[in-house]
């Protein structure tokens, strides 16, 4: 993740954390890491005492941190309000950095409390901010539909765009939480960087499709891969999570059918802080293919029919690679002659392209992104 999700995430920890003199209930639920460590003498405290009075704060928080990710201490639930403040400050840095926080050394239970406690802080802080079509269609957060829009927001028009890391199966999958909901992502174990984006089409850590067209010796999904085609894709991993197909208002063309999928943001080493959702329309055909498969691809086109082959073979909480035209901008001004304009809550182009290559950050607004196919891992 980017340095710049950070400052983002700072001023939703400030903004949102409850005013009380103490730290926030979650808090509490951490487990700590179990640890053996020498019985200190008095010396000892001693030290560390005169140790601790000749730092700043900052240093303080910082050793704090340290110790926490290290697995030397429980994690503080005696701060108060500035200081509690302070140390989600430290860790989101530290995660953001890699400098201080591994979160392998973290035990299950307070990773899973910690994504917690960040997702709460995120999908709190997004406080009323649907997704708005001129002020006349909202998108529903259960079905993806364009319903009727009053013009006034409600947190029930609000689509909960964070999703929080619940642990891993017995075979390594990753689950993760929405609300009540726990999911099971089928393909996710031993994916080591949720983040990465994949530019190479002959890079031997992805499983291709063996179906290879006449006179080439690539398949159709890295054709598009390629650095001489108009609008290359570049691939990162996504899970489709909708079971039913919404709609995207798209200025000068229409209604185009709109897919939920999710991305997950980790510490480049596979571990989960948080997932993303978002939603992805046709560019304006759509592809599905299969890792290692001798399969034709279905296809879907702007509008996806409920009974076409494309819906019926896209596997819902699967790992899949999504394609992501590199030009946003150009795939609706040539593919759909318009643009899906006149959104509040929603950015599309290039603008939601840069947030999830991961060149700049948004974390109040719904994604929208036109992709070229989604290949099943």
């Amino acid at each position: 993740m980017k340095k710049v999700l950070l400052v983002v995430l700072v001023l939703l920890i400030v903004a949102c954390a409850p005013q009380a003199t103490v730290a926030p209930e979650v808090t509490d639920t951490l487990t700590p890491i179990v640890e053996t460590h020498p019985t200190a003498t008095a010396s000892d405290e001693t030290d560390i005492e005169e140790e601790n009075l000749l730092m700043s704060d900052e240093e303080m928080t910082a050793k704090m941190v340290a110790d926490f990710a290290k697995g030397k201490t429980e994690f503080p639930t005696n701060l108060n309000q500035e200081q509690y403040t302070a140390f989600m400050e430290e860790l989101l840095r530290a995660l953001e950095t890699g400098e201080v926080v591994d979160l392998a050394d973290l035990n299950e239970a307070n990773l899973i409390q910690i994504s917690e406690a960040l997702t709460n802080q995120l999908n709190s802080a997004r406080d009323k901010n649907p997704a708005v079509y001129n002020g006349e269609a909202v998108i529903d957060p259960e079905t993806g539909k364009l319903l009727n829009y009053d013009g006034s927001p409600d947190k029930s028009e609000v689509i909960e765009m964070y999703w929080s890391y619940a642990g891993r199966d017995e075979q390594g999958n990753v689950k993760m939480r929405n609300g009540e909901e726990v999911i099971t992502i089928q393909n996710s174990a031993g994916i080591e960087n949720w983040e990465e984006i994949y530019t190479d089409p002959n890079d031997p850590r992805i499983e291709w499709p063996t179906n290879i067209i006449a006179g080439k010796n690539i398949s159709p999904a890295q054709i598009l891969m390629g650095p001489d085609r108009p609008n290359p894709v570049v691939l990162r991993m996504a899970v489709p999570i909708g079971e039913t197909i919404g709609e995207v208002y798209v200025e000068g063309y229409g209604k185009a059918s709109g897919l939920r999928v999710m991305i997950l943001e980790d510490d480049g080493a596979g571990n989960i802080i948080f997932g993303k959702e978002m939603v992805v329309v046709g560019s304006p055909v759509i592809l599905l293919f299969e890792g290692g498969k001798n399969t034709e691809s279905a296809t879907a086109g702007a509008v996806i029919a409920d009974y076409s082959g494309f819906w019926k073979n896209l596997e819902q909480y699967v790992a899949h690679y999504m394609a992501i035209p590199t030009n946003q901008t150009s795939v609706f001004e040539r593919g759909y002659k318009g643009s899906p304009d006149n959104y509040t809550g929603l950015i599309h182009g290039q603008e939601a392209f840069d947030v999830v290559s991961g060149e700049d950050s948004n974390d109040k607004d719904i994604l929208l992104l036109a992709i070229a196919y989604l290949m099943k891992r």
